[in-house]
């Protein structure tokens, strides 16, 4: 009857003696004084040296034990060193002693993954669902509820397929300037072409993904815009486009080629190919991005002002929270620079740089908020100069899993040395996505 007793108690053990170790260590304000900031070993973990860190920090486990920076640490270098069993230890002590350590849990529920702790995985996934949080743990989030049901149930292909109906209103869909210009000694009467118009596009890709670090994807996007007052500038638009991706703990590269055929007011307008390269790396809180692609277009309709040639584009970004984890608020800033090479084109060829500004606020698991703002510059070897603005604003609510709706509205200013190229434009439209349920086998 003892024994019984005492089986019965050993549950309680293990929380007792982390409330003990809490207690302990905020009592005699124990400091890991001869140890580098928490930070730079996560920072280190980051770079692939968590089996150095978790040496060094499991000799001296003692000075820190309490400390939720250090223990998520080196609850991290365990978890990455391929011991979760001993990264559950310190990432619970995180956990009792800051319970809105959202990363503690995530990296907590992977480690009970690791240890085939499936439902208590779950259980963490899903008090982080249900917080207020931003939308780097968001992704995480997502990306560690597919692992898991990935481990329950394994499967390598995928066929994911979503579909979006909008409408909106164009206040220039020409993109015409708004008043009587002179061009190459002529007089123009332009005006703008306002419209309500409306949008649907189809998305469809298959996925392969035979391990944690791979993933192939092969798909197609068909896209309808129906202006309609303006019907001639009615246009269709179909992609066909291939993906692979390698992905290791802080860093990722992709190579993306595609094809396009563009239609306009049912005839043919554009044919393009590209190839896309991606890259990026996280460190130290922030990632840095890397992109570039080669594009052939090839115009159907313009015979008298052929515009085909290659389009040659490399940039790169920046991504991080400036408010850090205390605000769910991601920044995104990308630059770049296009180049072309256009033998036949009337105007010549052009290049140029270009920036944009992404700022994403996570308000909740449902409910997201956006506001972009961009720059570009294109100059032209017959010594016209453009330069566009833009702005916009966005909302994304997800009503449940499959359905979700996005309003939107953007503004375009473009200003140039050639008056037919100035113009204003305006759009504002909403959006109705459906997420068909994914098929796995």
């Amino acid at each position: 009857m003892i024994a019984n007793n005492s089986d019965h108690c050993k549950p309680n053990i293990r929380t007792a003696s982390l409330v003990a170790i809490c207690i302990y260590v905020s009592s005699f304000n124990t400091l890991a004084s001869n140890l580098p900031p928490a930070e730079q070993f996560r920072e280190d973990i980051r770079q692939g040296q968590a089996e150095q860190v978790y040496q060094r920090m499991q000799e001296v486990e003692g000075e820190f034990a309490g400390q939720a920076d250090y223990d998520y640490a080196f609850g991290l270098a365990a978890l990455r060193s391929g011991r979760a069993a001993e990264a559950t230890w310190s990432l619970e002590r995180v956990i009792l002693v800051e319970s809105r350590h959202y990363r503690a849990k995530l990296a907590l529920a992977e480690a009970y993954m690791d240890m085939g702790r499936y439902n208590q995985a779950q259980r963490l996934l899903d008090e982080v669902k249900s917080a207020k949080t931003s939308s780097s743990i968001v992704s995480t989030t997502q990306r560690l509820q597919e692992r898991l049901e990935n481990l329950r149930n394994p499967r390598f292909w995928a066929v994911n397929t979503h579909a979006i109906v909008g409408l909106g209103y164009d206040s220039n869909v020409s993109s015409s300037p708004a008043s009587d210009i002179f061009y190459n000694g002529q007089e123009y009467a332009l005006e703008e072409d306002p419209s309500v118009f409306s949008e649907l596009t189809l998305r469809q890709r298959l996925d392969y993904t035979p391990d944690e670090a791979w993933r192939f994807s092969a798909g197609y996007r068909f896209r309808d815009s129906r202006p309609y007052q303006e019907s001639e500038f009615t246009r269709q638009r179909f992609q066909v486009d291939l993906e692979s991706r390698y992905q290791q703990n802080n860093w990722q590269i992709s190579a993306q080629p595609a094809f396009v055929k563009g239609w306009r007011d049912s005839e043919g307008e554009i044919q393009e190919a590209r190839l896309g390269l991606n890259g990026r790396i996280s460190m130290q809180g922030h990632t840095l991005l890397g992109f570039g692609s080669l594009t052939n277009l090839s115009y159907e309709q313009s015979p008298a002002d052929n515009n085909d040639g290659q389009f040659y584009l490399l940039g790169g970004g920046w991504v991080s929270q400036p408010a850090g984890s205390a605000l769910p608020l991601t920044l995104v800033l990308t630059g770049y620079y296009l180049s072309t090479d256009q033998p036949d084109s009337t105007v010549g060829d052009f290049s140029g740089p270009g920036a944009n500004a992404n700022f994403i606020y996570q308000f909740n698991g449902k409910l997201r908020f956006s506001a972009k703002a961009g720059w570009s510059n294109r100059s032209y070897s017959s010594s016209r100069n453009d330069n566009q603005l833009t702005a916009g604003l966005n909302a994304n609510y997800q009503l449940n899993p499959q359905w979700r709706i996005e309003p939107e509205i953007n503004f375009t200013n473009m200003s140039s040395d050639s008056e037919i190229a100035e113009h204003n434009r305006l759009t504002a439209k909403v959006s109705v996505r459906y997420d068909f349920q994914s098929h796995q086998f």
